[in-house]
């Protein structure tokens, strides 16, 4: 959903100065790893302890070791959540969202809550990084610092093909200006979410009065597609057509 949502907006790309696609694919780990919904499999601290002789890989000079058996993560994260339950620490509530809801959250984190001027986001460590201590002095503190998680010991920032300010202004607007969109309409996200277009968003477009009337069912959930699948509402697309018409008439 994420990559699809970036390559819509054309801010997945890195060969024309924007994030890769894997840079994306970390920030969402990133994310689901805060929530407490996915483990550092990198990591030999509990819950899941030492590595089994199966899940470690030298490549190279690069350590790409991971715990690899599914059943065995599963099943210490859920010994995790009940020992903390029993603790009485506050189970993670994010266990219980939808993938919308998980989309809606992940928008809102790296929109208003990330520090991108101050933190390196890392995906096998058990906490972000100061991003002067990871880095050095920060040259380009416009842009994000993203780890490579399998090359801990090598000053690879993979943010770096960010091309200018104007490029991570774009970025970073894509999550604000998505974000402060959806979260108006939750109760039409869970059938977006799953990629499932309505048809008033695969068909023919319906032109549309422009009075204050409230969005009906329909009209919100083809609004939301619009704007997490084609990069514009509705109302945006009808404003350029009609230029464009204008611009034929000419």
């Amino acid at each position: 959903l994420v990559k699809r949502w970036g390559k819509h907006h054309g801010i997945c790309d890195a060969s024309v100065g924007f994030l890769a696609s894997y840079s994306y694919q970390l920030l969402v780990i990133a994310f689901l790893q805060r929530c407490r919904l996915v483990p550092n499999l990198q990591s030999e601290a509990p819950p899941l302890g030492p590595f089994a002789p199966t899940d470690r890989a030298q490549v190279g000079e690069y350590d790409c070791s991971f715990h690899r058996d599914a059943d065995r993560v599963v099943g210490a994260m859920k010994r995790q959540a009940e020992e903390r339950e029993a603790a009485g620490e506050p189970v993670a509530p994010a266990k219980d969202w939808s993938l919308a809801r998980l989309f809606v959250e992940f928008l809102h984190f790296y929109a208003n809550d990330f520090e991108f001027a101050d933190t390196a986001l890392s995906i096998h460590r058990d906490q972000m990084l100061d991003r002067t201590s990871r880095y050095g002095p920060i040259q380009d503190w416009w842009r994000p610092a993203i780890e490579d998680p399998f090359e801990d010991e090598v000053s690879r920032d993979l943010a770096c093909v960010v091309g200018d300010v104007k490029s991570w202004h774009t970025i970073h607007d894509c999550f604000v200006r998505t974000y402060e969109h959806v979260r108006r309409i939750p109760e039409h996200l869970d059938r977006v979410a799953t990629g499932e277009p309505p048809k008033s968003a695969r068909g023919k477009k319906q032109r549309r009065g422009r009075g204050n009337r409230s969005k009906g069912g329909k009209e919100a959930t083809s609004e939301l597609w619009h704007w997490l699948c084609l990069g514009s509402s509705p109302e945006e697309e009808e404003s350029s057509d009609g230029e464009q018409d204008v611009e034929d008439d000419m």
